[in-house]
Formats: C-alpha cells, sequence, structure tokens
C-alpha cells in the first residue's frame, strides 16, 4: 500500500511537472510565431522593394516560415476566391490561430498587416511594413524577457502543485 501511495504520489508530480512544461512551451512557440512572423515581413519589404510583387505572389511565397506558411496557403485560396485581401488574411489568420496559440494581442498586431495592404502604391506599402516591422519587433522582445521570466516560473509551479497534491493526498 505504501508503494501504491510512492508511485500515485510520483506520478502526480510529473503531471504537475508535465503541465509547467507545456505552458512554458505555450509562451515559447508564441516567441517563436512573432519571430517567424518578422522573417515574413522582410521578406514582403525585399519583395515589394525590389521587385514590386502583387499581393497573390506574396501570398504564394515559397520561403515561407512553418508556422506562417499554413496561413498563407489559407489566405491564397480566400484571395483567388475573389475576396478582398484584407478579409483574405483574416479569415486565414482567425482559422489559423487555435493551432499556434497566438495570444489575442498578437492575432491583432499581425491582423494589422493585412488592413489595406495592395490599396497604395510602392512607397506607401514600405512605409506600413516598416511600422508592422517596428511594432512586431518590439513585441517580440517582449515577449522573450517574458519567456525568461516566466519559463522557469511556469515548470516551478507546476512541480510545486503536484508536489502539494501529493501531500495533500497522502
Amino acid at each position: 500500500m505504501l508503494l501504491m501511495k510512492f508511485v500515485g504520489g510520483v506520478f502526480v508530480i510529473v503531471c504537475g511537472t508535465l503541465c509547467g512544461v507545456y505552458a512554458s512551451r505555450i509562451v515559447y512557440r508564441r516567441v517563436k510565431f512573432m519571430e517567424q512572423y518578422l522573417m515574413f515581413l522582410a521578406n514582403v519589404r525585399a519583395c515589394i522593394s525590389y521587385t514590386a510583387a502583387s499581393a497573390d505572389e506574396i501570398l504564394h511565397s515559397e520561403n515561407a516560415q512553418p508556422l506562417i506558411k499554413p496561413i498563407l496557403s489559407d489566405a491564397a485560396a480566400l484571395f483567388n476566391s475573389g475576396q478582398p485581401f484584407e478579409k483574405a488574411w483574416r479569415k486565414a489568420l482567425s482559422s489559423n490561430t487555435a493551432q499556434m496559440l497566438v495570444a489575442k494581442s498578437d492575432r491583432e498586431l499581425v491582423m494589422s498587416f493585412g488592413d489595406g495592404f495592395g490599396t497604395s502604391d510602392v512607397q506607401g506599402e514600405l512605409e506600413k511594413l516598416d511600422l508592422c516591422f517596428h511594432l512586431a519587433e518590439q513585441r517580440r522582445n517582449e515577449m522573450r524577457s517574458e519567456l525568461e521570466s516566466k519559463r522557469r516560473i511556469y515548470r516551478i509551479v507546476g512541480m510545486f502543485v503536484g508536489v502539494v497534491i501529493t501531500v495533500l493526498i497522502c
């Protein structure tokens, strides 16, 4: 009976620790998504400034990052079906955010990319991209500091909760 309690207690502690690891992984994935979004914005800026690429060409980008690729694929399908770029971008982002685990503030920042995209001249698009890049870079830096401070805390709290539950049960 004592062995059973010990094994159960260890199991609860491990489960608590794994919950903490999962919570820290969510924060890490948000940072990773924002870094890939920044690379996407840099690629879009280069495409527009050097080749004056259209919105359709940007959505069919072959060198898109893994977390951005599903959004681009869905947005391209919606855009090619006749929807305006802004609506296509928003719908594609909405359908992929649960998978990406992006916070609401992050989602709004990424959605702002589609607002009015492709409606101005090259210089206007470049200025808007610079603004989006600057805001996303600030957000990424905030998320990195949040990651550094909360990553260990989530793991320790998960383990601590497992220990407390084990002590209360036994």
